[in-house]
């Protein structure tokens, strides 16, 4: 290997590792045994993707209507 391709090997390994700098532990407790949840979160958010780290919820108009139309009607 020579030392451009070493570069290169190394730059992209710290890219790896910043990518996982700014993941934490996700702080939602577990429903079965109320414990923490041990899972990463996503990068930039505190929840993992199975808590709510990738939910955005409705963003259009036309998204939250489609989300009120879905909604359990009230008696």
């Amino acid at each position: 290997m020579n030392d451009s391709a070493k570069q290169v090997a190394m730059e992209r390994q710290r890219q790896g590792q910043m990518k996982h700098d700014n993941r934490v532990v996700c702080d939602a407790r577990r429903r079965h045994d109320g414990q923490p949840c041990q899972a990463l979160s996503v990068p930039g958010k505190k929840r993992c993707k199975w808590h709510g780290g990738c939910s955005t919820g409705p963003r259009t108009v036309a998204g939250k209507l489609k989300c009120a139309a879905n909604l359990p009607i009230r008696h």
